[in-house]
């Protein structure tokens, strides 16, 4: 692409499509040319015991292959933790400016206490995927 476009340039729903076409046996056979490839190549200019500790290596984590999986732990902008933690952060500034000035203003109101519990209400709703009210 030579500029930033706003749409998706394929729908999601083609990777899954694509999956269903390429089979194991051809991931596998492009594996192996991909590793054919790279021994032939940059591993040639180490030294054999540098060869041999690349190829030594162990595992070091969990590789995800689908372009689709993704795992839970992460937050996105949606996410009502990121707005909570936001909220708290602001706080904990406001606080501090507080500190430093001296006192000498009058102190911002934040409404901490209403912030918490309306924070606590939407998320006992998005936990428990209901619209109904949940009291506090």
């Amino acid at each position: 692409m030579s500029s930033y476009i706003n749409e998706a340039r394929f729908d999601a729903s083609m990777l899954v499509h694509f999956r269903e076409i390429i089979s194991a046996n051809v991931v596998n056979k492009v594996n192996q040319m991909m590793v054919k490839k790279y021994k032939r190549g940059p591993l040639r200019k180490h030294k054999k015991k540098e060869t041999q500790k690349v190829l030594e290596q162990k595992n070091r984590g969990k590789l995800i292959l689908d372009g689709t999986c993704a795992p839970i732990d992460i937050s996105y902008p949606t996410d009502l933790g990121i707005l909570n933690q936001a909220r708290k952060q602001t706080e904990r500034i406001i606080d501090s400016l507080y500190e430093q000035m001296g006192r000498l203003y009058k102190k911002p109101s934040t409404y901490r206490e209403l912030a918490i519990k309306d924070y606590i209400v939407v998320a006992k709703k998005v936990v428990l995927g209901t619209n109904k009210e949940v009291k506090p």
